[in-house]
């Protein structure tokens, strides 16, 4: 069975399957009665602090869009599709109320379930452009002086909404996501038969976490523990340029923070899972652990939509800037001052005659 949007499970009887792997027709079968009333909460909880914070976010950022940083591009992202998810939650919240019965139809769940799964993903990877633009701008000060300009950041954006577009698109245009519990509930998108699993769907669970989070985590981490030593080497300098450099850890510790917290639980597991469905582990009580854990990840999940305009916060700056070595600072030059306090440097700014 695979959770993705539901996290939830209820006891089936069925009759048995002769299969070569056993393990593909088991079912999730521990109790979870406490999601019928915790998950509901949460949801509820999380959709209000999402649409909260995410609208703060939109209407400050909008509001001084003339004074953002390019950076901002990718972070208007985040606050979109953090919205659109929010708005998903109540109907969330409603199935788990309703003991896992699903009353709104095969396309709402549809739709539900790919606005989570695009949630996710599309965020991971809006995340890994924000930590590749501070990357940039640190390690490579001149390149990135030369290429400021939104175009490139604009397209980078459609590139990763019309990836996990196509994606959702090929899977649930495929894919039946609510069936028949043995009770009569409907359950929406999870209770996958066994041919399922044996057929497509555990590669691309798999592939879509190793290619949709796993390998942009790893660039994350990479670069941040790059940019972290780079920083930690420059000298004292002045008050702004430590506190500029504090600004940067912040933003990457921000950023790491919310994809081990939120994301990274719910992808060990459902791979532990879909392994455990395919066969390939065996370990005793493994499915029965995945099935209640996966749980406590769709929540930790869904947390994230209300925690990433922390993102944007840690990225807001003073109008202007008084280095010691350039005199008032801009705006519009809060990037290249980053940039300066990593080579030593202090951006020029151009006058006009």
């Amino acid at each position: 069975m695979w959770k993705n949007g539901t996290g939830a499970s209820f006891p089936l009887k069925e009759a048995p399957v002769s299969l070569p792997n056993k393990s593909a027709h088991l079912q999730c079968v521990a109790e979870a009665a406490f999601q019928h009333l915790l998950l509901p909460i949460i949801y509820s909880l999380v959709c209000i602090l999402s649409l909260a914070s995410n609208g703060v976010a939109l209407w400050s950022s909008w509001a001084y869009r003339a004074r953002a940083p390019p950076i901002m591009i990718f972070i208007y992202n985040l606050i979109i599709i953090d919205l659109l998810f929010a708005l998903s939650l109540p109907l969330q919240a409603v199935y788990h109320a309703r003991h896992n019965d699903w009353p709104f139809g095969e396309g709402l769940c549809k739709v539900t379930n790919a606005l989570f799964l695009a949630n996710m993903f599309s965020c991971t990877l809006f995340l890994a452009c924000i930590c590749l633009e501070r990357y940039v701008a640190v390690v490579h000060p001149i390149f990135y002086l030369h290429h400021k300009w939104p175009l490139y950041r604009v397209l980078l954006s459609m590139a990763i909404w019309s990836l996990v577009g196509i994606g959702l698109l090929v899977f649930f245009s495929k894919s039946t996501v609510t069936r028949r519990f043995s009770n009569g509930n409907t359950a929406c998108m999870e209770n996958f038969p066994a041919h399922v699993w044996s057929g497509s769907l555990a590669a691309m669970v798999l592939s879509s976490s190793a290619l949709g989070f796993f390998l942009p985590f790893l660039t994350i981490i990479t670069c941040s523990i790059v940019i972290a030593h780079r920083i930690m080497n420059l000298g004292q300098g002045t008050m702004q340029a430590s506190s500029l450099r504090r600004h940067s850890l912040q933003t990457l510790l921000m950023v790491t923070s919310l994809l081990i917290v939120c994301f990274l639980p719910f992808h060990i597991i459902h791979v532990l899972h879909t392994l455990g469905r395919i066969g390939v582990l065996s370990a005793p009580g493994l499915l029965h652990f995945t099935c209640s854990a996966q749980r406590a990840a769709m929540a930790l999940a869904s947390v994230n939509s209300a925690l990433d305009p922390l993102v944007y916060y840690f990225n807001i700056k003073p109008a202007d800037w008084k280095l010691t070595c350039c005199g008032s600072v801009n705006r519009n030059f809060m990037e290249a001052s980053e940039v300066a306090n990593s080579t030593g440097e202090c951006p020029k700014e151009e006058h006009n005659s």
